[in-house]
């Protein structure tokens, strides 16, 4: 465990409830006994030092910020909300989006269905980053999971429950079109299932072109999209891109 982003968690979760005058108070609960035990230690200072306040409205404490807590610690909050700046060399080298990255986001989405949604988060995708995420900095790799994330939240393709800050998203899960997207039988629900058999072998034709990974991932994302809009006039233009694809020789 990593206790200084845990009580960096905390502390940016307490200015959010502060900030807009919740009132709920917030609870944490530990993973784990060991977890647990630092929460209790933690919460413990901080309301020795007058920073927090807590109530029992259940099993579980919940705290909120006092107004002293809130203006020793808002300093170091607004310093974690500041976008990041640009830095020369650091990674990710590009602004754009990685397509094959959103591709094989929504594929590990299609395997997380098993889990509750409050278990799947930004740390969840860290996997698909590959070895140069080890030589970026925590919040670099999670800023950037996230722009990929937000994508596809505003493509309509998953939803986001909770948004801490600009680097820690969790309650992560697909929607009715992004089910549609990972498992396209579903957008014939109830008809004659003739649409997987043909989208199989489209995407069959995609992986035999001799073009880069990337540029055949993005037409692997854009197919699963258009199908899971049920947008014929989608499917037809991106067929017709495709047989344009297909025709033209390999790099």
């Amino acid at each position: 465990m990593d206790k200084g982003l845990e009580l960096r968690k905390i502390l940016l979760r307490l200015a959010d409830n502060f900030e807009r005058r919740e009132s709920q108070a917030v609870t944490f609960t530990g993973e784990n006994a060991e977890e647990s035990a630092w929460l209790d230690r933690e919460f413990a200072r901080l309301a020795s030092e007058g920073s927090v306040s807590a109530t029992f409205p259940g099993p579980s404490p919940g705290y909120r910020f006092t107004t002293v807590g809130y203006n020793r610690y808002l300093p170091q909050i607004q310093a974690w909300r500041l976008p990041a700046r640009d830095v020369p060399g650091s990674w990710p080298p590009s602004v754009d989006l990685d397509m094959a990255l959103l591709y094989s986001m929504m594929g590990l989405l299609r395997k997380y269905r098993t889990l509750p949604p409050t278990q799947v988060n930004t740390s969840s995708f860290e996997s698909l980053l590959g070895d140069a995420y080890a030589r970026s900095a925590y919040d670099l790799r999670h800023r950037y999971v996230n722009r990929h994330l937000e994508f596809l939240e505003l493509s309509g393709l998953i939803t986001v429950r909770a948004k801490l800050g600009d680097e820690d998203w969790a309650g992560i899960a697909l929607t009715l079109g992004g089910q549609k997207f990972v498992q396209p039988a579903l957008a014939e629900f109830g008809q004659q299932p003739l649409l997987p058999e043909v989208i199989k072998n489209i995407e069959e034709q995609i992986h035999t072109l001799t073009k880069p990974p990337e540029e055949k991932a993005t037409l692997l994302f854009r197919l699963r999209e258009a199908i899971s809009k049920n947008a014929p006039d989608l499917v037809v233009k991106f067929l017709a891109e495709l047989a344009s694809a297909t025709l033209k020789p390999g790099p």
